[in-house]
């Protein structure tokens, strides 16, 4: 098993704070881009497991591309960036 693989199938919007959508993606994007180093599209397709519970609107769209933003410049190794 890969560490990408276990990074997409763990299950970040059910641990605490229960019921925040945004923390859980916050923290998911966070993992994978700063600790797993994880390309855009690793995060892109982790998060379409965990949609938000009212579906894709611009809002949450905005929301994911702001917290990718901050998580890819704190990223350990800037020349990877996608």
């Amino acid at each position: 098993m890969t560490k990408r693989w276990k990074v997409q199938r763990r299950d970040w919007v059910l641990h605490p704070p229960f019921n925040s959508w945004q923390r859980g993606v916050v923290d998911m994007i966070t993992h994978m881009v700063e600790e797993g180093n994880e390309p855009r599209e690793a995060v892109w397709s982790a998060l379409k497991i965990c949609p938000p519970e009212g579906g894709w609107t611009d809002d949450a769209r905005q929301f994911v591309k702001l917290a990718y933003g901050f998580a890819d410049k704190n990223r350990p190794d800037r020349d990877i960036s996608a």
